[in-house]
């Protein structure tokens, strides 16, 4: 699926890729204006994230890859410096794995190599507050304007990605 995407600027490509429940144009935003001046800024929205409209996210981040791949050929553009942060870090490594010949530079945040010896309990501290999201009518709201598809899924996800 071709990603729905915010490009500005010129020159050689940048993307961006934003953290889960963000969208391209919400993440990123002062290195996006930063760079734009010199680069041609790429902001995908991620598969079922702001418009990039989709229910399917069983192979989330093989998906996701392959829907990068695919908005790039579209925009014609070969070879990228690629940025990821959390949700959009794991992307950014998946697509890395599998197109490495389109990576001019790599740079992701939000993420650890390993997982830490408490990992457990952060999850459960993580899918609380997740759920909690989920119970705000004001969250929802804020959520549900800025998502085309369900922003729910990915809430019910990451309960059991241990």
């Amino acid at each position: 699926m071709k990603l729905h995407t915010n490009v500005t600027g010129g020159g050689k490509s940048i993307v961006f890729l934003h953290t889960g429940l963000k969208t391209g144009l919400l993440d990123f935003e002062f290195q996006r204006d930063y760079f734009s001046k010199s680069y041609q800024v790429v902001s995908p929205d991620l598969r079922g994230h702001g418009q990039s409209i989709t229910d399917n996210i069983k192979n989330f981040f093989e998906d996701s890859a392959k829907d990068l791949l695919e908005t790039l050929d579209h925009l014609k553009i070969s070879a990228i410096h690629l940025v990821g942060c959390s949700l959009g870090a794991l992307v950014a490594i998946k697509f890395t794995q599998l197109f490495p010949d389109r990576i001019s530079s790599l740079v992701i945040s939000g993420i650890t190599p390993i997982k830490p010896d408490n990992w457990l309990e952060m999850h459960e501290e993580d899918v609380k507050r997740q759920t909690d999201l989920l119970t705000s009518k004001e969250i929802g709201s804020y959520f549900d304007q800025i998502h085309a598809s369900d922003w729910r899924q990915f809430i019910h996800f990451g309960k059991d990605e241990i």
